[in-house]
């Protein structure tokens, strides 16, 4: 009687367990989805916020190309270009293909 008792409680313990393992996994799952979309949500929210204008970059894309495209009339490119990297927080002024950027109106 007590073997069985003790077994019982056994199995439930380890039921338990497996039932705190599979929330942790679920709860893992959802953060995993949700946080990407919080991210983009809160790069466009600061872009706008800004004023800016938020592109993907193109294969072939240069910093100074997309500067020189979008460049506001009456601005040096030179300090348009130093504005992107550091709205950015570029550490150089390579960009790469998919890389998404805030570019000032």
């Amino acid at each position: 009687m007590m073997a069985r008792q003790s077994l019982q409680r056994a199995r439930q313990r380890r039921r338990q367990a497996n039932r705190s393992k599979l929330r942790v996994l679920i709860l893992l799952a959802a953060l995993s989805l949700l946080l990407p979309a919080g991210l983009a949500l809160s790069r466009t929210a600061t872009g706008q916020e800004r004023g800016t204008l938020q592109l993907v970059v193109a294969e072939g894309d240069t910093l100074w190309s997309l500067a020189a495209a979008h460049l506001p009339r009456g601005r040096d490119i030179r300090e348009y270009v130093d504005e992107i990297i550091f709205i950015n927080s570029l550490v150089s002024p390579l960009i790469r293909a998919g890389q998404v950027l805030n570019l000032p109106r």
